[in-house]
């Protein structure tokens, strides 16, 4: 009897030390130092891309027009695309809209959309979040604008030509 108990324990204390030695190296995987190391490249595209297309973490904060975005990669071939500040130059609407809203796009390594990072909308077609779906209304009010500039503009012609006409 007291072999099998000896066995037992032997056998228990081996599950525990590969178990022991399991999670350690998990660990150090996440948290090692070239783990989940988030590398910042503050706004240096070129950093940031070359991060993303090798899916590892990386941060970035890069400005496109009035609009700066925060961009941040993780290990699992994704990219989050965060507003975090909107320009006084832009709307009231538009800020309310934008500002904290983001987007998360997943990709293949080594195939990351340089677009997501140059450009406000292009390289979201395949990507969701808020952020996607405010560029969407932003659009929208921006053409409704437009057509209204275009509606004054061609009333103040009709007024000039037919003030001309009266001369």
């Amino acid at each position: 009897m007291s072999r099998k108990r000896g066995t037992s324990n032997h056998l228990l204390l081996m599950v525990m030390i590969l178990a022991s030695l399991l999670i350690s190296l998990v660990i150090y995987y996440y948290y090692g130092p070239k783990g989940m190391q988030i590398i910042d490249c503050k706004d240096d595209k070129d950093c940031f891309i070359s991060q993303a297309n090798e899916c590892k973490p990386a941060l970035a904060t890069i400005p496109i027009g009035s609009i700066t975005f925060l961009y941040n990669t993780t290990g699992n071939c994704s990219i989050q695309k965060t507003v975090t500040f909107v320009s006084a130059e832009e709307p009231p609407t538009t800020r309310t809209l934008l500002e904290g809203k983001s987007v998360i796009c997943k990709y293949e390594r080594g195939e990351f959309d340089n677009r997501l990072i140059q450009n406000m909308t292009l390289g979201m077609e395949d990507c969701d979040g808020q952020l996607k779906y405010a560029f969407e209304v932003v659009a929208q009010q921006y053409a409704a604008r437009l057509d209204r500039a275009r509606e004054s503009e061609e009333v103040f012609e009709e007024l000039i030509v037919n003030t001309t006409e009266i001369s």
